[in-house]
């Protein structure tokens, strides 16, 4: 859309931390591997069993986001124009068929607590998915 609008409308009143596959895939193989690690597994997990929260660290809204990869696409040179103005719009004006929390951000303190594990911020591992090392 980036290509061929001269102007985004996004939600800018609905918050939480975008979290690329591959940040879940990194968190997630550091706890596999200290599971690997151990003599004796069904203790580790009896140990660690739980609800953990795994999300990047920040926030931002969606409006947020899309300023962000707009800004990080730009100056990598990934779009075939000049970038579009993102303008921020209640959630109001953006009707969907599901209703979105207003918040939806976690706590991952004691995941990152727990397993001593490098929780990214979101930019951060969006300007992994864009190619390029923040």
């Amino acid at each position: 859309m980036a290509n061929e609008r001269d102007e985004l409308r996004v939600v800018n009143d609905q918050w939480g931390a975008p979290t690329s596959a591959n940040a879940i895939a990194d968190i997630t193989a550091t706890i596999v591997a200290q599971l690997n690690a151990v003599e004796d597994g069904a203790a580790w997990w009896k140990l660690h069993q739980g609800i953990y929260h795994l999300t990047t660290k920040g926030r931002t809204s969606w409006c947020g986001f899309t300023q962000e990869i707009m800004r990080q696409a730009s100056v990598a040179g990934r779009l075939q124009k000049a970038a579009p103005t993102v303008t921020g719009i209640p959630a109001t004006e953006y009707p969907t068929p599901a209703q979105r929390p207003v918040n939806s951000c976690l706590d991952t303190s004691l995941l990152a607590t727990t397993f001593h594990v490098h929780i990214p911020e979101w930019d951060a591992a969006l300007a992994l998915v864009l190619g390029k090392t923040a």
